[in-house]
């Protein structure tokens, strides 16, 4: 009878640090960029069909969303409603290279809770109209790890119109080393 309790107590000591250690390695460290992206990045390929291959990954951080909401691409995504600037909140913006399709992730601290994808209407550009009824909360679906190995590389000179500099990835396809 000791011997069970024990081990359930083990058991259950051993699958609460493994979900401890999951939940971190998800949740981006704030001020790392590239992980929200990261993350970003598998709540848009479970939002929109199309891949990510050529897209421009920009991150925000709660510092420059003013910045951000100024800026001709960026600001319609960052005065949305919903995101509403507060401290702590940050935004990754993926642009397609023609600009015609846009998927906007929204995080509170680490958690990420709401979503946008908006295409423009053939090949034009995106309406500022379009981006509010577009948002979504963040399901745990929108959440799972992408079957893509997707390639970031960081880009140098991504500013907004008034010039502040701002992290942003150039995304590329799967790196064919990494599918063995």
């Amino acid at each position: 009878m000791k011997f069970r309790t024990v081990t359930s107590l083990a058991v259950t000591a051993l699958l609460v640090s493994a979900l401890a250690l999951a939940q971190t390695q998800l949740a981006p460290e704030k001020g790392d960029a590239l992980s929200f992206v990261k993350t970003a990045a598998n709540i848009a390929g479970n939002v929109q069909q199309q891949g990510l291959q050529n897209f421009v990954g920009i991150y925000v951080d709660d510092q420059n969303w003013a910045a951000a909401a100024k800026d001709g691409d960026l600001g319609p995504f960052f005065k949305l409603k919903e995101a509403s600037p507060k401290p702590g909140r940050s935004g990754v913006c993926f642009f397609s290279m023609a600009k015609d399709t846009a998927i906007c992730a929204y995080f509170d601290g680490k958690t990420p809770f709401g979503v946008v994808a908006v295409k423009a209407p053939n090949g034009g550009a995106i309406k500022a109209e379009s981006i509010e009824p577009a948002y979504k909360p963040v399901t745990k679906d929108m959440l799972e790890k992408s079957d893509h190995e997707w390639q970031f590389t960081k880009l140098d000179g991504l500013n907004t119109d008034d010039g502040v500099a701002l992290p942003a990835f150039q995304i590329g396809g799967p790196n064919p080393l990494q599918k063995f």
